[in-house]
């Protein structure tokens, strides 16, 4: 699979957001706001209907029993609701409260701030704009400029700033902030056309932590597509695997790698796995396309035809399929054509 910029370890949301989940206690205030039952839930409810029930959103939050005092996802929430009333004073200053509840030496949380944030300031730009504005006095924590450094990345005119701020980063003292600050740069180099600069920012951060399994996916990744590296690329990535033997994603780069070596029927087994373990249409995509590349290469079109079919549903499901790989869909259809 492509390199994707880094999430952090745990996706734990404020609230508990993943079913099954504790509830995340962050800066030693108990968060609760992502129930969807509770008041948060409700205004996320109302500013979703179609028009948006702004009134009924406001009353909720300056209701007695919203948790803005407490809570900082709530307290964002009526920040939100602040600055769709066009009071971008009043958004401001919730969103300063909440800079005081949170523990932003973390970076976990600085992932989930800056997530909340956008729904806060949709506009990117607004949105750097308003945080920088609101910097403490000490200046900002490693996590914040972290996420800081990662919305400049975003902005065409700040983009050059964003990676300076990481190159900084990836010389940090603290091991998480560097491999995290190599794996952003590794990623954007890639993106921007230039896989040797990639491969050597990933490989920075392997030497912080060898095992760091989308260092090592990624790095194969770039090895292979982008410097045509396959027999070097294919330990890393089975490296990757090990350390993570149900990782669909990390399974079928392994796969695409072994498959440009000419293993085809090992590529094959490879793409059936990743494909066996994720019921995602969005993570299934690569692997189904590779998959039909290896049918078509052993000649057998009918079971190709049967997954191009799945491919098409997926695509209906979510539409995220094409938006994400519709240069890779369109290869490997054309492929099926020069088949008949």
């Amino acid at each position: 699979m492509p390199p994707v910029f880094p999430v952090p370890p745990a996706r734990s949301f404020w609230g508990g957001g993943l079913s099954g989940w504790p509830v995340i206690f962050l800066g030693g205030a108990g968060l609760g706001g992502r129930d969807p039952a509770s008041g948060k839930g409700l205004v996320d409810a109302l500013l979703a209907l179609k028009p948006m029930d702004l009134e009924g959103a406001r009353k909720v939050v300056d209701a007695p029993e919203f948790k803005a005092a407490t809570d900082p996802v709530s307290r964002l929430s009526r920040a939100r609701v602040s600055m769709l009333e066009n009071k971008p004073a009043q958004a401001a200053e919730d969103v300063k409260g909440v800079l005081g509840m949170v523990d932003l030496t973390v970076v976990r949380n600085g992932f989930v701030l800056m997530e909340e944030l956008r729904r806060v300031w949709e506009s990117p730009q607004e949105l750097l704009s308003a945080v920088e504005s609101l910097q403490p006095e000490g200046g900002w924590t490693e996590p914040m400029r972290v996420q800081l450094a990662m919305q400049r990345l975003r902005l065409p005119g700040e983009k050059a700033r964003g990676l300076a701020e990481f190159e900084e980063l990836a010389k940090s003292s603290s091991k998480e902030i560097a491999v995290l600050s190599a794996s952003v740069l590794g990623t954007t180099y890639f993106n921007d056309g230039d896989a040797t600069r990639s491969v050597a920012a990933y490989q920075r951060g392997l030497v912080l932590d060898a095992n760091n399994k989308e260092l090592l996916n990624n790095m194969a990744f770039v090895m292979s597509k982008g410097l045509k590296q396959h027999a070097e690329a294919l330990p890393l990535a089975q490296r990757a695997v090990e350390q993570d033997p149900a990782n669909p994603s990390l399974i079928d780069t392994l796969g695409a790698i072994r498959l440009e070596l000419g293993r085809v029927e090992e590529a094959g087994a490879d793409f059936e796995r990743a494909r066996s373990l994720t019921a995602d249409a969005l993570v299934q995509t690569m692997p189904t396309v590779h998959l039909i590349e290896v049918r078509l290469r052993q000649g057998k079109v009918a079971e190709a035809d049967v997954l191009l079919k799945e491919l098409e549903e997926g695509e209906r499901r979510d539409p995220r399929v094409r938006q994400s790989y519709q240069a890779e869909i369109d290869r490997v259809r054309e492929l099926r054509k020069q088949a008949r």
